[in-house]
């Protein structure tokens, strides 16, 4: 019998612990299943070698199985994400509420520079979604017509205005000290509407809704309300400063006076000159005070 090729026999190929120290750890266990049967087909492959005298390439088919799925479990996990690796964030949506807000104020904002330009007869939603470069759906999304959007102008710009009187006169005038048993309250009431007559002139938009009856009732009666609305300013400070009783004849008197006063400042406004107009507005101040802190 011929002697046996030489062949040297594999030494101490490796282990799988100290092959799987290269490979991710997260990967640990399907790594140890794969190279412990890879190792083991090469362990039988060169015992067989020595065994059997074959030649290598016979036998190294036994382990190509082996080979192939250990190569290919590799190159898949290659492809993962390393743990300590993250893909870059996406930019975040912003979320519904706020897009709302923004579309919200788009609109009003368009409708406002329409009322500067336009009378309010000729501007429609339609008009209003151009301008706002939104589609007409996404306008009824929150506004079902164009009522309610200028009834939204109205009560942005009441409320605005009360800001104003209570930053600029009522404030400053409870900051010094006063003597409201000689304090003429008819000053209170002729700086607020000064004011507004300042505030009419600056917001044309305003002063397109607020003459006539442009707004919707339920609106004009909230924003008008001795409790709610305008008034309110004027209420208060009878009450904790003048020490007026609070009776529903002082509500009517409030009414009344907020009522008279819209229409007559409408009127006002309808005057050729602005020296006619500030007359109508002195004739409506002696009025409208004597009228409520007259006495009866």
């Amino acid at each position: 019998m011929p002697p046996a090729p030489s062949h040297q026999k594999l030494e101490n190929p490796g282990s799988p612990a100290t092959v799987l120290k290269m490979f991710p750890k997260e990967h640990e266990r399907e790594f140890s299943f794969a190279f412990t049967l890879f190792y083991a087909k090469m362990s039988s492959a060169v015992n067989h070698l020595d065994r059997a005298c074959l030649p290598p390439s016979a036998c190294l088919l036994n382990t190509v199985s082996g080979v192939f799925a250990l190569c290919t479990l590799f190159h898949r996990t290659q492809k993962m994400p390393m743990p300590m690796t993250r893909p870059a964030a996406k930019s975040p949506r912003r979320p519904k509420q706020e897009r709302g807000h923004t579309t919200v104020s788009e609109i009003l904002g368009a409708t406002r520079t329409l009322l500067r330009r336009l009378p309010l007869d000729d501007i429609t939603t339609t008009r209003i979604a151009r301008r706002a470069r939104i589609s007409i759906g996404g306008l009824y999304r929150f506004f079902p017509d164009k009522q309610s959007i200028v009834d939204a102008i109205a009560v942005h710009h009441v409320r605005a205005f009360r800001q104003l009187v209570q930053t600029s006169i009522i404030g400053p005038l409870l900051a010094v000290p006063q003597d409201f048993e000689t304090f003429d309250p008819a000053f209170v009431l002729n700086a607020i509407i000064d004011t507004y007559v300042i505030y009419l002139d600056t917001n044309r938009d305003f002063r397109a809704i607020a003459f006539g009856r442009h707004i919707s009732p339920a609106t004009h009666e909230r924003e008008s309300s001795p409790e709610t609305g305008l008034p309110a300013l004027i209420k208060n400070f009878m009450l904790e400063q003048l020490g007026i009783p609070n009776t529903p004849e002082l509500d009517l008197k409030l009414r009344v006076v907020s009522e008279a006063g819209e229409r007559l400042i409408a009127y006002a406004f309808e005057q050729p000159t602005v020296d006619d107009r500030d007359r109508i507005i002195a004739e409506m101040k002696k009025l409208l005070a004597g009228y409520l802190f007259g006495g009866n």
